[in-house]
């Protein structure tokens, strides 16, 4: 199950589930004082989620979602074209969202907190990121925000490429390497 589905006590249980785990780390977190805090019972937990790994898996797609949503609520995306530029915009974005959600800040930098446990193999498993490849995911992230249609950069630019269909809209950016270097 996935906090995608909306269920009695969604919002309380993510609620509790983001405080549980950002203040005591998977492993000495109590599903108890989860249950506690959302004002659910065992059996509707159980329901939904078959155990705390599954609550915790959903909890991480559920950040991503709340990341991904809040980057792309309406707010024009700039696709730079040095790589460096690319690199001020993540890290503005990033700071823009920690100021905005910093609840959900606190949880996914918890979960950075669990490298070497074998939850964060699970997590890092379930999501398709290699941790020890941070600019191939930086780089891989930067490309599923580029914009289609419209919305995209010309396609005379050098460096991207815009395409828009009825049934495929897309975008590419060129990995050929900058024209003009920063130092």
């Amino acid at each position: 199950m996935t906090f995608r589905a909306d269920f009695e006590h969604r919002d309380a249980l993510i609620g509790a589930a983001l405080d549980e785990f950002s203040e005591h780390g998977y492993d000495a977190a109590s599903l108890n004082r989860v249950l506690a805090a959302a004002g659910m019972s065992k059996g509707q937990l159980y329901h939904h989620f078959a155990n705390k790994e599954a609550l915790y898996l959903a909890l991480v797609e559920w950040t991503i979602d709340e990341k991904v949503r809040w980057h792309s609520d309406g707010r024009p995306l700039r696709v730079p074209d040095d790589f460096f530029d690319v690199i001020e915009a993540n890290i503005t974005a990033s700071i823009g969202f920690a100021q905005a959600r910093p609840e959900v800040e606190r949880f996914a930098r918890s979960l950075l907190a669990e490298r070497g446990r074998p939850i964060f193999d699970t997590v890092t498993t379930q999501v398709g990121f290699d941790t020890n490849d941070s600019i191939g995911t930086l780089v891989a992230h930067h490309h599923a925000a580029v914009p289609s249609g419209p919305a995209c950069r010309s396609a005379s630019s050098p460096t991207s490429s815009c395409s828009s269909s009825t049934t495929s809209p897309s975008c590419s950016i060129s990995t050929a390497p900058p024209t003009s270097s920063r130092r």
